[in-house]
């Protein structure tokens, strides 16, 4: 059985941040959006708890530069779970 999920993270960062540079405004919020699937056969648990933590973690490290979250502010989290159809949707969107 496997379980889709969408998350979204939204964040400002400091001046330390890796991609600091390359960010036009930093008086903006920025954010970044991901689709997960879940194989329930191989994930180490079907709590939704547990992979909306997952989810959570992996969007602070993308967000924080592939290796910390220590210079993100402001970070606020949307997770939710979707249908098999809207996740390959999204996925079709990506190519």
């Amino acid at each position: 059985m496997k379980k889709y999920y969408v998350g979204e993270i939204n964040y400002r960062m400091e001046r330390n941040h890796p991609d600091w540079e390359y960010v036009k405004d930093h008086r903006k919020t920025l954010n970044f959006e991901d689709h997960y699937q879940f194989d329930l056969d191989y994930f180490y648990s079907d709590d939704p708890a547990e992979m909306e933590s997952y989810i959570r973690n992996d969007l602070l490290i993308v967000a924080g530069g592939g290796y910390s979250k220590d210079h993100l502010r402001n970070v606020k989290f949307e997770i939710h779970e979707i249908s098999r159809k809207e996740y390959e949707n999204a996925r079709k969107s990506c190519l």
